[in-house]
């Protein structure tokens, strides 16, 4: 690819971090919770894929409006076949590893934004309540420890571990989700799939329930 000067960078930034980097962390997260080892794995997995481009077209897509000389199908593509490269295996631990520094600024302005306009926060906000899960278990699916590496690891556990009895606890953190407790819309569907994700444990049932 060759350089492009342009007036502005804003654009491409956003470009970067609500799409690649928000990417990986969608596939991490969901993965970590289900037991995948590495990026590419997930994405070997027909359904992660399936759910990661619907995220990226359905939310986060939209809040990106034109981006001068990008054909955003086209990096998507290139996105979902950088994830998939088996020579890379990125771990799903690294792409974890410190969420409470990346979600608010690759995946929870993406949600605010779709929010404000209407669009669908289904996808993203999945992620949220399967951070919650990791963030309380801090195990997976079938009860095997997860490695959590983050600097809020003990603000983002004792949050999450009050979740059956209070299901807002883990998003009431206003330092990284904002105002998001206070959405009656986002409230709504988070609520729905805490309840279901600790009922089950079984994300890749409620992934399946979304597309």
């Amino acid at each position: 690819m060759g350089v492009q000067f342009v007036p502005d960078v804003g654009p491409y930034e956003k470009m970067k971090l609500r799409l690649l980097n928000a990417g990986h962390s969608v596939l991490g997260i969901l993965g970590a919770i289900h037991g995948h080892p590495t990026i590419n794995a997930c994405v070997e997995d027909e359904l992660f894929a399936t759910y990661l481009r619907a995220f990226l077209d359905e939310e986060a897509t939209p809040i990106l409006g034109p981006i001068i000389g990008i054909n955003l199908e086209d990096y998507k593509d290139s996105l979902l076949e950088r994830f998939a490269n088996p020579n890379i295996k990125d771990s799903v631990s690294r792409i974890c590893s410190e969420s409470s520094a990346k979600l608010p600024k690759f995946l929870i302005p993406t949600i605010h934004e779709n929010l404000a306009t209407g669009g669908s926060i289904k996808f993203a906000t999945l992620v949220l309540a399967a951070w919650c899960y990791y963030s309380d278990k801090q195990a997976d699916q079938n009860g095997e420890p997860l490695e959590i590496i983050d600097a809020m690891q003990g603000e983002l556990h004792k949050a999450a571990k009050t979740t059956a009895n209070n299901p807002l606890a883990f998003v009431r953190q206003e330092s990284l989700f904002g105002g998001l407790a206070e959405n009656e819309r986002f409230v709504t569907t988070y609520t729905d799939m805490i309840q279901e994700l600790y009922k089950t444990s079984e994300v890749k049932q409620l992934m399946q329930s979304l597309l």
